[in-house]
């Protein structure tokens, strides 16, 4: 084993949204990073390369945008010959279990994982179960492992313990039937069917914070384990999402799954990203631009297993443990994709697709549905996305056709590469 090879440990959240890792009306939300501030970086702009797990996920492990992999849905799989971080690692020695119940589904297949037999879903709230028990079971050994594990906590319903409800003052009689019987209670919560008031969105968002408290309860012993014996010496840990909820942003509630109905506005594709590691100096943050796909080089240059050639993505581990290292273009394209309605998507609406793409400034977001909207927003001046400049396909429009224009060529050069 070469020395500079170290542990690698993936842990995504489903549906953790970026504003929701400090504190929520000044509640601290997840104290047990405070004991590994010191080696830890936070990068403030990571954006899933699309609103619905497999195809975010599928983009962070192989760093090939959704153009590239073609996974868009819940009867795609990556193509045999696919890269992945799993199949770079194992090569070169690395232990690679497959702890992670996605890895039973089709969508990651060829991924370098076997099909994990038993699903982990029914674990009990507050316990970090499969991941920790892969980490103590591992630490020991003298080849470097790699540990991906997804966790559900903070995806519909949104129902912590009555614990954590209590700590968020939220008074169980106080909650509107109709939220109590659909967010409360269900996994999905179509937009086409339901329709909530604005003034929901508190009780809403009290609920979503009760459950990353109660995640974070989920989260301690895994960086208790990584503190004892000087295991984080020799091992990265990472932390993100594979995308986010929306909160009534744009009018609705959850991702592009759960509401049957997919939108790429930032509130869906903005997710946390936190990088523990004992090269780094921190507590730090990041600004840069960063999208899912980098992360498949950036977690093996991490890992000390070699650079990763993953179409159109950034390498981040220099800037990650050196805050003078280059960085990209600011200015770069990301691309975005989903399918109609997520993975529930039915076969009658395959094509039917929403794409984006953003350099930062500007995102365009071409919506072709059963009627197509092509929109484009200024994000300086609309940070919020909602007030778009629009035009149907076809009208005589200098700005519309060369906005069409540069989401084709994107698509095109990502697909192609």
């Amino acid at each position: 084993m070469r020395q500079e090879q170290r542990n690698l440990i993936l842990l995504t959240i489903d549906a953790w949204r970026a504003d929701f890792v400090d504190d929520f009306q000044g509640m601290a939300l997840l104290p047990s990073l405070g004991p590994v501030a010191p080696w830890s970086l936070r990068c403030r702009n990571f954006y899933a390369n699309a609103p619905w797990t497999t195809p975010a996920l599928v983009s962070l492990l192989t760093g090939e945008s959704p153009a590239k992999h073609g996974v868009f849905y819940q009867w795609s799989a990556p193509r045999q010959d696919s890269p992945a971080i799993a199949k770079s690692l194992a090569a070169q020695g690395y232990t690679v279990p497959s702890i992670c119940y996605l890895n039973s589904i089709n969508g990651y297949q060829n991924l370098g994982f076997a099909p994990c037999p038993i699903p982990e879903t029914g674990e009990s709230p507050g316990k970090a179960g499969t991941l920790l028990t892969a980490l103590r079971q591992h630490r020991q050994q003298r080849e470097p492992f790699f540990l991906w594990y997804h966790h559900t906590s903070l995806h519909f319903p949104y129902w912590p313990g009555e614990a954590y409800r209590r700590r968020l003052a939220i008074d169980d009689d106080a909650i509107p039937p109709h939220v109590r019987e659909t967010i409360c209670a269900e996994w999905n919560v179509p937009r086409s069917r339901f329709q909530f008031p604005l003034a929901d969105r508190d009780i809403v968002r009290r609920l979503y914070a009760a459950e990353v408290l109660e995640f974070d309860d989920f989260l301690k012993p895994i960086l208790d384990e990584l503190l004892k014996d000087n295991l984080i010496d020799r091992t990265t840990f990472v932390l993100t999402a594979d995308h986010a909820d929306e909160h009534f942003e744009h009018g609705h509630v959850g991702h592009a799954s759960t509401a049957e109905h997919a939108t790429l506005y930032d509130e869906v594709l903005r997710t946390p990203l936190i990088v523990v590691d004992s090269r780094i100096a921190g507590p730090r943050s990041i600004d840069t631009r960063i999208q899912g796909m980098d992360l498949y080089s950036t977690l093996l240059g991490l890992a000390g297993a070699g650079p990763g050639a993953g179409t159109g993505a950034f390498d981040f581990s220099p800037a990650i443990l050196d805050p003078h290292a280059p960085q990209p273009n600011a200015d770069r394209l990301f691309y975005f994709h989903s399918a109609r309605m997520g993975f529930r998507t039915p076969r009658e609406n395959e094509g039917q697709i929403v794409e984006a793409i953003s350099d930062g400034k500007t995102k365009v977001i071409a919506e072709r549905y059963d009627t197509e909207r092509l929109m484009r927003f200024d994000l300086a001046s609309d940070p919020f996305e909602r007030a778009p400049l629009s035009w149907r396909p076809g009208e005589e429009s200098t700005l519309c056709r060369a906005a069409e224009a540069a989401l084709a060529q994107t698509k095109e050069s990502l697909s192609h590469a």
